[in-house]
């Protein structure tokens, strides 16, 4: 029999200002650490990831894509669209940010299709990348 795990669901409204009008943020506590995401509305109808754990970006959540964390060096990001290139692979957005406190990026991209297992390992492997994520919206 499997174990029930508690869920945990918190709704808190502000009436102070910041920096959006709708904001949702979602923070997931695992085995494996605590991570946050959150997401607000542009206009009426135009979605945003804006920020994920420490990164702050805007992100158009649809479609294939790329989630990596990686050292802030030079040469990453050429790296990383040589690889997908090599392999075939079409970016359609690319998404940056970066927290220099810890010298670490993300990099959030979307692409055309899907990536393969084989080509994320090659990502995997590339000099200072934590780790590659792939999503689909």
């Amino acid at each position: 029999m499997a174990k029930e795990r508690g869920i945990k669901v918190v709704e808190s409204k502000s009436s102070e200002v910041g920096d959006y009008t709708s904001m949702i943020a979602l923070t997931l506590k695992t085995s494996k650490g605590t991570f946050y995401a959150a997401g607000a509305l542009f206009g009426r109808q135009d979605p945003r990831i804006v920020q994920i754990d420490k990164f702050t970006l805007e992100v158009v959540p649809e479609g294939y894509m790329l989630v990596l964390s990686n050292y802030d060096r030079p040469g990453v990001i050429g790296n990383i669209g040589t690889t997908l290139g090599q392999n075939n692979v079409n970016i359609a957005r690319l998404h940056l940010s970066r927290d220099q406190v810890d010298n670490q990026a993300l990099v959030v991209l979307s692409t055309d299709s899907i990536v393969p297992e084989t080509v994320l390992d090659k990502l995997r492997k590339l000099p200072h990348v934590i780790s590659v994520i792939q999503l689909e919206m």
